[in-house]
């Protein structure tokens, strides 16, 4: 089923990586199957090779250090994916209650915020891609490089290959040399999607339900008028550092997303009683005044997201988690 909506256009870098991801509600079923059969084979081989290396290899601290975070991170896309794809139907549901949000009669103040609100999603989720690819073919280009430098000045030994992450394949690597850098390239391609379609999309939601929020300051009642806006829910060489570095910032960026976004819920929705309390309320009908004090009841205390509800999204924690990363950095460094 294709979706023909007059504002969609705001969710279509959402609708391309979910669709590549297998995990847009409104695409084909052989379709998603697909998607999602090839991000596993690729995932699943790539970690395999990654772990067979630690048996043909002298496992070091270098060894670990270089190889784990690269290990968590393959595996960590599939551990996005799946929770994702079990739950695919609450994300049709969540589109179809934003797409009704959209439908809503509203006056052209509150359509102004509702627009302002996707396009600043959309805007965020079209830098979000073009810097992440910007480093990906960046990245493949300088590993690349030694190939190259060997076509436009040979020497008489080829010089060392560069590889992303510590790898066996069990082959002679000159001969299927080829093969090797396609399949690394590929992950390197894959992974980012899986991250970026679920890191998005999440902005995308969160960012609506703030301007959900924001418009019940804007409400004017009338006894016509009837809103369901009520309803919102409850490193020792370079080749290392520049690897090391980019996994920090892949890590970095995800983790940040995910708590500015529940910060930003957290403050839109704090001020949700005085919103209320301001707007003309007086006006509403006596089942809509129910409504709205049941509203304010509720969200006396502002609503708070959280991950498995454990680790609450904000900045606070956000950096938290920033300096224990880097305590830990200096730390092994210091080994």
């Amino acid at each position: 089923k294709q979706m023909d909506r007059p504002k969609e256009h705001y969710y279509k870098f959402n609708r391309f990586l979910l669709s590549v991801s297998g995990l847009w509600p409104y695409q084909s079923e052989w379709s998603a199957h697909l998607m999602r059969a090839v991000i596993t084979i690729v995932m699943l081989s790539s970690a395999f090779f990654q772990i067979s290396s630690m048996f043909t290899s002298e496992v070091t601290l270098d060894f670990i250090v270089d190889g784990i975070p690269c290990l968590l991170l393959t595996l960590g896309s599939l551990t996005n994916l799946y929770p994702r794809m079990m739950h695919i139907d609450k994300f049709r549901e969540l589109f179809e209650r934003m797409w009704q949000d959209w439908e809503l009669q509203k006056t052209n103040h509150e359509i102004k915020i509702m627009h302002e609100h996707a396009e600043i999603s959309r805007l965020f989720t079209f830098y979000y891609i073009i810097l992440t690819y910007i480093n990906i073919v960046g990245y493949n280009i300088w590993m690349f490089i030694p190939e190259i430098l060997d076509i436009m000045s040979p020497m008489n030994e080829s010089r060392p290959r560069r590889r992303p992450f510590n790898i066996e394949f069990f082959v002679d690597e000159e001969q299927y040399f080829y093969f090797i850098r396609f399949h690394i390239c590929l992950v390197l391609i894959i992974v980012p999607i899986v991250y970026v379609a679920s890191s998005t999309l999440f902005l995308t939601l969160t960012q609506h339900i703030c301007g959900m929020c924001e418009l019940l300051g804007h409400i004017d009642f009338d006894e016509s008028y009837v809103n369901p806006v009520f309803q919102i829910l409850s490193i020792s060489d370079t080749e290392r550092a520049i690897r090391s570095v980019g996994i920090f910032c892949v890590a970095l960026c995800y983790v940040f997303i995910s708590c500015y976004m529940g910060q930003r819920i957290t403050d839109t929705s704090s001020s949700l009683c005085g919103k209320i309390f301001n707007s003309t309320w007086y006006n509403a009908v006596v089942s809509e005044q129910k409504a709205l004090l049941i509203i304010m009841i509720r969200r006396y205390q502002p609503f708070i997201l959280t991950a498995c509800k454990f680790y609450v999204m904000s900045l606070q924690n956000f950096g938290m988690i920033l300096q224990t990363a880097i305590s830990y950095c200096m730390f092994i460094r210091q080994i």
